[in-house]
């Protein structure tokens, strides 16, 4: 397994982690939304964040599901080398995003 491929699967596994522990601590109700001004807009069910520990996983399956569609067909051109570099790092980059989004709700 390659260092993209792993840090791709890492970074929502460390998510999933994180929301588990951080459950036993949490109210049920926690702040969900915030506005421009950084006060709460909405509150929510702790369970929610479940909902931005999926949106990594499904993100990160999809983004392996078309790499290995063009691996499937391999090229002596590196376009398809660099568009799969550049999918996993547009998949890091994201499920980083969602990581961070994670720990500002849960702290």
């Amino acid at each position: 397994m390659n260092k993209k491929k792993m840090i791709l699967w890492l970074l929502p596994v460390i998510q999933l982690v994180i929301t588990v522990v951080a459950l036993t601590y949490l109210p049920k109700k926690i702040p969900i939304h915030f506005n421009f001004h950084g006060e709460i807009d909405r509150l929510g069910g702790k369970y929610e964040l479940f909902i931005l520990v999926m949106i990594p996983i499904i993100q990160s399956v999809l983004l392996q599901r078309e790499i290995k569609k063009t691996c499937k067909y391999p090229t002596k051109d590196e376009e398809p080398l660099k568009r799969n570099n550049m999918l996993y790092w547009i998949g890091i980059t994201v499920n980083a995003i969602f990581l961070s989004i994670t720990c500002v709700l849960i702290i």
